[in-house]
This record gives structure tokens, sequence and C-alpha cells, in this order.
């Protein structure tokens, strides 16, 4: 594909009816939920004001509390909250499996969560995101064999999917200067750009447009970025004028939605469903601050031909009136309190729209019991469950690029030779994915309770259970370390020592008696001879 043609089809994705529908619903949002970024009906200027239709904060910071909430249930820094297996129970086992997975996790954690990676900011912007737009776009680059993310501003990527609806093409519109133009692509630096900088004009914008697809036509076996299975080209869009022709081993991006009408290909969110609510708060809001305005410092009533000279309002003002005359308030019979409970009734159903009550932050819960943070844990797994199993997806392609980015840079050794052509899975181990493994755990305890009721009555019950098989299982479930556990070839060497350990002590033990028993049959003997003789 050459420059123009490419940037034929980014011009026809900018165009579409889906973009601009989008585009025209995402402004009305950021202004009221996200005014960081309302800036998609033109660009603005960098450092001014973007709150003027904020009158009140609520969908501000319900959308913030989900981020957190989503953070923190999720991709908690604080913990491990992905780990990685192989498809079969039986590779599983293997405790030399086992130990490599784990320590690729240990890794691959520490890589993403150092602080160049920056990977906790970006995915707390990334939460922003979809929870206001629905949509959330993060790239994950390489950078020396190092992961690094950055969540995309909507308004500058453009997407597209492929007939299972999955997203497979993105297109990024943004600018650079002639500076940054040469100091990336110096050896393919246009001479416009060339020319800018000759002149002194080594800040003048140019317009850039990035482009990720999957390659239709490359060289099977190729090492060459140029035959990469997913395409990365770069477009000065004045020209146009190739810059690079490029690849990636995995698809470069991330893409979380919150839900997703069929037929569509950007998502939809709790900021769209709590639009016409935090609106309405809004020039609730208004009206509530005029109206104790005029209770505070209410309209006067007076008589035109009463008063020498003007009035004065500030505090402490004299007023001259004639003989007879007045200044009185026009009292408005305004109830402010009905309108804050209105307004608050407003804030609760945006609140439940962003689940506020779900996701509310643990320290705000130090009275709960044990028993109440599990079933909370339990709520938190039904309310969130669908948006968790697509959070979860975009996470996995996180994880994979993340996996193929350290593996290619040779920064886990050797597999062993289990491994060799294995396909990898993600597998999840947050707090919320967590939860819902330790609910298996909780009904086989369950069950070991309800067998000891009954083998009050049969004994023989206990013997249909597999005791030496529980802690592995339990191990498994709840994704505890191999290193914390034993395997079966070291139970069995522990085993051993401890028989030789006992063996050694009867010895001790019985010595003193068998030396008795020795001296007392010499004695004997001895005896017996005397008689003899």
């Amino acid at each position: 594909m050459i420059a123009a043609d490419i940037l034929k089809r980014f011009e026809g994705m900018k165009s579409s009816d889906e973009r601009k529908n989008a585009e025209s619903h995402w402004q009305q949002i950021a202004e009221v939920i996200a005014p960081r970024k309302n800036d998609f009906l033109g660009k603005k200027t960098k450092g001014d004001k973007r709150n003027q239709r904020v009158y009140d904060s609520t969908g501000i910071s319900a959308n913030e509390l989900l981020a957190a909430g989503l953070h923190g249930i999720a991709t908690n820094p604080a913990s491990r909250w992905f780990g990685i297996r192989v498809l079969g129970d039986d590779l599983m086992e293997i405790e030399a499996v086992k130990e490599t997975l784990s320590k690729r996790e240990t890794l691959m954690f520490r890589e993403m969560h150092a602080p160049g990676a920056s990977i906790s900011t970006h995915l707390h912007e990334m939460y922003l995101d979809v929870g206001a737009f629905g949509t959330a776009v993060m790239f994950i680059g390489d950078k020396g064999g190092r992961p690094r993310f950055q969540t995309r501003h909507l308004r500058e990527v453009y997407t597209d999917t492929d007939a299972d609806g999955d997203v497979d093409t993105i297109y990024r519109e943004f600018s650079l200067s002639a500076r940054q133009i040469k100091q990336q692509w110096p050896d393919s630096v246009p001479t416009e750009v060339t020319k800018s900088i000759e002149a002194d004009r080594p800040d003048e914008q140019y317009e850039i447009v990035h482009g990720v697809f999957p390659r239709e036509e490359r060289k099977e076996g190729s090492a060459l970025r140029a035959d990469m299975p997913v395409a990365s080209v770069y477009i000065l869009r004045k020209g146009p004028h190739l810059l690079e022709d490029g690849g990636f081993e995995e698809f470069p991006y991330a893409v979380l939605m919150w839900s997703q009408n069929p037929g569509e290909k950007l998502g939809r969110g709790p900021g769209m469903t709590a639009l016409p609510d935090v609106n309405m708060l809004q020039e609730m809001m208004r009206v509530h601050l005029r109206a104790g305005q005029k209770i505070v410092d209410p309209p006067l009533m007076v008589t035109n031909d009463r008063i020498i000279g003007p009035i004065t309002l500030i505090p402490g003002g004299v007023n001259y009136l004639a003989p007879g005359g007045s200044i009185t308030p026009l009292l408005t019979g305004g109830r402010l309190d009905i309108s804050f409970q209105m307004m608050e009734d407003v804030r609760n159903r945006i609140g439940r729209i962003f689940f506020s009550d779900v996701v509310r932050p643990f320290a705000e819960r130090t009275t709960e019991t044990a028993t109440e943070v599990i079933q909370r844990v339990q709520q938190q797994m039904r309310l969130l469950g669908p948006v968790l199993g697509r959070l979860e997806k975009a996470l996995g392609q996180i994880i994979t690029r993340v996996h193929g980015i350290m593996d290619r840079a040779g920064k886990f050794g050797e597999l062993p030779d289990e491994l060799v052509g294995q396909p990898f899975t993600v597998e999840f181990v947050s707090p919320i994915a967590t939860a819902q493994r330790t609910g298996e755990v909780e009904n086989m305890m369950n069950w070991l309770t309800m067998n000891a009721q009954f083998a009050q009555l049969h004994p023989e019950i206990d013997k249909r259970i597999k005791w030496d098989s529980l802690p592995v299982w339990t191990a498994d479930r709840l994704r505890i370390d191999p290193e914390l556990t034993f395997s079966d070839d070291e139970v069995e060497a522990n085993d051993e020592e401890s028989r030789q350990q006992d063996q050694l002590q009867q010895a001790a033990a019985l010595a003193p008696a068998a030396k008795d028993a020795a001296a007392a049959a010499k004695l004997g003997a001895e005896a017996q001879q005397i008689g003899l003789q």
C-alpha cells in the first residue's frame, strides 16, 4: 500500500457517520464528566480553562471513583494481578513448568511496574476513558526490550474491526515539530521539513498519521520489520510522504470497551447513560445558586419618590429616605431544602450508574467483618462481572504484548522441554479474580464440614477423601507461589530422611539396653564356665 492509499482509508474512517456521531456525543460527555478532554470538536489552546459548563462536579467525581475502583479491583499495583498458564492440566502439574511460569510472571510484573513504564498511570487513564466514553485505547511500545505504556486520547485514534468484531486496525493522527520529525526519522526527512529547520523554524508543526493494520502481503519467515504480521506505517500528511514502513509481531494496542451495540465499532459506557442526569444537575445547581443568592441578598422593594439619592447596597451602607419611605426585601418564598433534596436524588442516581456503591474504597469500610467482606466481593463480582470479562480481554492483550517484547529480548532464559512449542494463556489473579476462585475453596471447605458430620455416623466415609491432594488443589486455586510448596519428589525425599532419622533415634535409644544385655550375657557365660570347672 502506498501513502496515498493509506491516507484514503484513514479519511474514510475519519468521515464515517458513526465516528461523527461518536465525537459529538463524546464532546457533550467531556464537558461535564471529563473536562480535560473536551476537545473532540476542535482543538483547544494548551492550558486554557475547560470546565466552564460545570456547576456541580458529581459526574466528574463519580467517574474518577469508578476508575480508582476498577484499578484496585482488577489491576492493583500492590500485588501481582495476572498469571501465565499453558493449556493442559497435566503440564501444570509438572514442577519445572510451574516454576518457569512463576518466574516469568514475577519478571513481567516487575518490568511493567518499573518507574519508567508508567503502567499504573496509564491504566487509570484508560479506566477514566472507558467510564466516561465507553471506549479506551492503550499503546504498548517496545523500548529496547522494555515495555512502555501510553493511553491515547480518543480524539487521535480511529478504529476498525475484523469479521469477528475484534479491533485489528487503528489509525492515529497527531502533530510533531520539524525538529522532532528529524530526530525520529533522520533517514527519511522530507525536503519541506528540512527547509523549515534551515529557516530557523524547528518548532513548526506537521500532521502525522500512524497506521497499524494486518499486513496482507509479506514474506513468511523474514526478520525484516516490513514483513512482520502487523504493519506500522508513519505518513506525513503534507505530500503525502512515507516516513517509515515497519511492523509489530503482535497488535500493539489494547482496546477496552464497556459495552458494545451489535454492528457498532465503538463502545458505550456509564458516561453516556448518566449524561442526561449530569446535564440536568448542572441546570438544577445553576437555578439553586440563583435562588440562594436571592434569599441571602434579596431584591429590594422601594418607592422611587421617597428616596433621597442613590440606593446603597454594600454592607453597612446608609440610605436616606423621605418621611414615610421604606426599603423592604422581596421575599420570593423559595425552598432551598426542596431544591437540595431534588439534587441529592439526582446525585445518587448518577452514583449508581457509575457503580459508586460497588467500588467504594476499602478504607471507607473499616467496620466490616470477614463475612461481610466476602459478601461484598461476591456482590462486586455479580454487578461487575460482564464489565470485568471485557476488561480481562483488554488486559490479556497487554500481557500478551509484554510477554512477546520481553521474550524476544531474551529476558526469560531457556524454556524447559515440556514448554517448547506450547501456547501460553493469561490468567488473572486480581482480588476480584481470586475471589472467584476462593468460592471453589469455600465450597470444598463446606463439603469437608459436611463429610465430618457424616463420618460421625459412618467413619468409613473419610476413606473417600484424597487428603494428600487437598493442599495441592487449594494452592492451585489460590495461585500460591510454587516456591512455598514441596513437590512430590521433595515430599518423598523428606519422608525418607524422616524415616532415617527415626531409625537412628531408635538405635540410639536401644544402645544402652543392648550394652547391658551384652554384659549380662558375658557374665552368665563366665559363671557357667566356672561352674563346669
